[in-house]
Order: C-alpha cells, then sequence, then structure tokens
C-alpha cells in the first residue's frame, strides 16, 4: 500500500473516531439539558426523542451554554473556553 492510500485511509479513521465523540458530546449536552428541566426518566427520554432530532447541534450548543452560564457559573469559571471549544467541535464535525 503507497503512502498517498495509508495517509487517506488514517485520515478517514481519525475523522471517525472524531464524528464519534462529537456524537457522544452532542448526546450528553441533550441529557444534561433534559436533566435541568426534569428528574423524570419518562421525560427526560421524551424530550430527547421529541425535540432535540428537530435541533442543530448550533441550537443544542445555546441551549446549553445559556443554561450553563445562568445557572452554573461557577463551570464556565472553571471551564473558560468551553463555548468556544463546543465550537470547535462543530466546525470539525462539519467539514
Amino acid at each position: 500500500m503507497n503512502v498517498a492510500i495509508r495517509m487517506r485511509k488514517s485520515a478517514i479513521e481519525l475523522r471517525g473516531r472524531v464524528l464519534d465523540q462529537a456524537i457522544e458530546i452532542e448526546s450528553m449536552m441533550e441529557i444534561w439539558i433534559a436533566e435541568y428541566f426534569t428528574k423524570d426518566e419518562a421525560k427526560i427520554e421524551e424530550i430527547v426523542c421529541l425535540f432535540f432530532p428537530r435541533m442543530t447541534f448550533e441550537s443544542k450548543k445555546q441551549v446549553f451554554v445559556y443554561l450553563l452560564n445562568k445557572y452554573v457559573p461557577d463551570f464556565k469559571a472553571k471551564n473558560p473556553t468551553y463555548s468556544k471549544d463546543l465550537d470547535t467541535i462543530m466546525e470539525f464535525r462539519n467539514r
């Protein structure tokens, strides 16, 4: 296998791993947002299944950032770049 093919294969594998991680982060945001509004597992599942499939990553990120900044200000203090980091993940994911 020549170098170009190996590099292409490595790039595809890396992108796949990054996409998997982006999906995991998006899912974690969805659950955190739903749990903010209710602790009832059935309602959390409904929120995740009914609302989030209709929302973009950017929309979910905006809700997540708003809620964290307003109700968990310590998180932003401890993680000052988290919003920008989410933007970076989204940009890479959407390439």
